[in-house]
């Protein structure tokens, strides 16, 4: 080949016009009766994370929990916790059935096309889980013969590397990525613990980390899919202090399967999926001589049709059938659940109005032969005000949700009560979308109730869950995003998520958690970021305002807020047929001195530094 040196010129790969996580039926952000916010690739080529919750965590209004800096992550949405938010990938409920929860520190980005975040009840379209919202995650699809290498070096003992391929064989396209990151995280704090405080290195908060994804599709369509995620991780389970050191260790195994095939017939699609899941979490504990082994299995079969009904109407209706059972030293032998689900969903379209009716119902079945019936309803409305105006949408969204126990609440010795109900709630919301061109803003207001909320609380002495709270939600959520062209080759791209949540406590007026916000929720969060492009050079900067939190139930403690940044250059070549780019990144750009859950501290200002060689 001849080699031609030249610049790289900024493509950004946009998302795909339509999304279904708000309606199951494919329509547009603008068009659709909720909020939804999306991130497309090149925003995920900004974003300074390696994994999905440090995706989420800059570009999405979703607070993200973590229990140590490099530890468990999981999504909060208006007020709700890790097993109150929905997570699909590629439509698939991906959840621990055991935890009831999705740790996104497991998820590479690079495994990643687009992102989804719906805020307001999922419940409806997708099932138990969704009460305050639902992050749908679209892996990579095949598109070109391309391959890709990227190899990463950072401060505490950070190094990786990626390996993205993809290409056609006859009528099939395929792609496959590999990823292997490691890191000591010796990072250096302040131990408070200590008389007098010192500065000291973060011990046991190693980790290792393996991915693996592959999928082939129809090179001409997406009518028959098949793709395949495995996991692997072992990291260490830090103390909050060097007072507190501790020798626990976690080892994470997970492989998921799943797949669809699409036939056409008369006046519509008929879809057939199928999801296999198994999660393995190990756990030791060498001072307690502890080694638990968990082990989870899900099997879900989905059928599926779509089309239009008369000049008005599209419809869907899906069928569902799910089974899933766990294996633990601390739960009982028959820990299982089957699950039979049935949805239909509609869009009604007159003039300048759309309706979104919706209906689900869902029958469970438990070892102990206790059924249960969860219904969900869901109205949306999505209305243009001005007509012949198109930039201007209101919207209102209102649903009931539901989310079944775990099998933790249900079986866990001791402790664990089989017969508990499905936590229920409802939700109302209603939104202002402007959207035109390259800028959108759109604001929301919104209130939810809880009922039977379950809390693990000390029962005669053993820790056990009940139906006991009631949680009412109220909040405002605004995003906006633009893109500007600046002349002589600039680009500049910037948006911000803010949310004001207020998530009390309404259980019981005698106690003193009556009328508190939830603990580690905070009430007011801002995420600005912005990207610009100059021909090859990229920079980009994200910040996150977390405001302060309460940490104890009565309201009697609390963590201050706290203001981080991170920043990131890009500088791309292009020698055909090879392209390089190379990435420096400075994580927690303003030092900022902060703590997480149980005062976990965070590694202070430190860069990582990143080469990719694409074919």
């Amino acid at each position: 080949w001849k080699p031609h040196f030249q610049m790289w010129e900024y493509v950004a790969e946009e998302l795909p016009a339509l999304t279904v996580t708000a309606t199951r039926i494919p329509t547009t952000a603008h068009n659709a009766p909720a909020n939804i916010s999306t991130i497309d690739s090149a925003a995920i080529a900004a974003a300074s994370g390696r994994t999905v919750a440090d995706l989420l965590a800059q570009r999405s209004s979703l607070h993200i929990r973590r229990a140590s800096a490099y530890g468990l992550a999981s999504p909060s949405t208006r007020g709700g916790g890790a097993a109150q938010t929905l997570v699909l990938l590629d439509g698939h409920r991906i959840a621990n059935p055991q935890l009831g929860q999705t740790d996104l520190s497991l998820l590479p980005t690079t495994l990643l096309q687009s992102a989804e975040v719906m805020h307001g009840p999922a419940a409806p379209l997708y099932g138990s889980d969704g009460m305050g919202g639902a992050v749908h995650l679209r892996t990579r699809t095949p598109t070109q013969p391309t391959a890709a290498l990227t190899t990463t070096v950072g401060a505490f003992g950070e190094r990786g590397g990626r390996l993205l391929l993809g290409d056609r064989l006859g009528g099939w396209a395929w792609a496959a990525t590999a990823g292997y990151q490691q890191r000591t995280g010796d990072f250096p704090y302040t131990d408070d613990a200590l008389f007098p405080p010192e500065t000291v290195r973060r011990a046991n908060a190693d980790r290792t980390q393996y991915s693996a994804y592959a999928t082939v599709q129809r090179a001409a369509s997406d009518r028959t899919r098949v793709s395949v995620l495995a996991t692997a991780a072992n990291r260490g389970l830090p103390g909050a202090s060097s007072l507190t050191r501790s020798n626990e260790r976690q080892r994470d195994r997970s492989l998921r399967i799943w797949g669809h095939h699409r036939w056409p017939v008369s006046n519509g699609t008929l879809t057939a999926r199928a999801f296999g899941q198994y999660d393995g979490i190990r756990y030791q504990d060498p001072d307690r001589a502890t080694n638990d082994i968990g082990r989870t299995y899900v099997a879900r079969t989905e059928t599926e049709w779509e089309g239009p009904v008369r000049s008005r109407w599209t419809l869907n209706g899906s069928l569902s059938a799910e089974s899933s059972w766990a294996m633990h030293p601390s739960l009982r032998s028959n820990a299982h659940q089957q699950q039979l689900g049935g949805v239909v969903s509609a869009i009604w379209t007159r003039n300048r109005l759309r309706l979104y009716p919706a209906l689900r119902v869902d029958a469970y079945r438990i070892s102990n032969g206790t059924a249960r019936v969860a219904t969900a309803p869901r109205l949306g409305i999505n209305w243009k005000p001005l007509s012949g105006y198109d930039a201007l949408r209101l919207k209102a969204h209102a649903g009931r949700s539901f989310r079944m126990p775990t099998l933790n609440d249900r079986y866990w010795q001791p402790g664990g009560v089989p017969d508990l109900r499905p936590e229920h709630g409802w939700s109302t919301d209603m939104s202002a979308r402007w959207a035109r061109n390259e800028h959108h803003v759109e604001g929301t207001a919104y209130q939810q109730w809880h009922t039977d909320r379950i809390q693990w609380r000390p029962v005669e002495g053993v820790w056990s869950p009940r139906n006991v709270q009631r949680v009412r939600t109220r909040g405002l959520e605004g995003d906006a995003a633009t893109r500007w062209a600046l002349g002589a080759g600039l680009q500049l791209t910037t948006g911000l998520h803010a949310t004001y949540t207020e998530a009390l406590d309404r259980s019981s007026p005698e106690t003193s958690s009556y009328n508190q916000q939830l603990p580690y929720v905070p009430r007011t969060t801002i995420k600005p970021y912005a990207t610009l492009h100059a021909g090859p050079l990229h920079l980009d900067a994200s910040a996150q305002y977390i405001g302060a939190q309460l940490t104890t139930s009565d309201g009697s403690q609390r963590k201050d807020g706290y203001l981080t940044a991170s920043t990131q250059v890009r500088l791309a070549y292009q020698w055909d047929p090879l392209r390089m780019e190379l990435r420096l990144r400075i994580h927690n750009a303003l030092n900022t001195t902060y703590t997480l859950q149980n005062n976990q501290p965070v590694p202070p200002r430190h860069g990582t530094l990143s080469l990719r060689i694409t074919l």
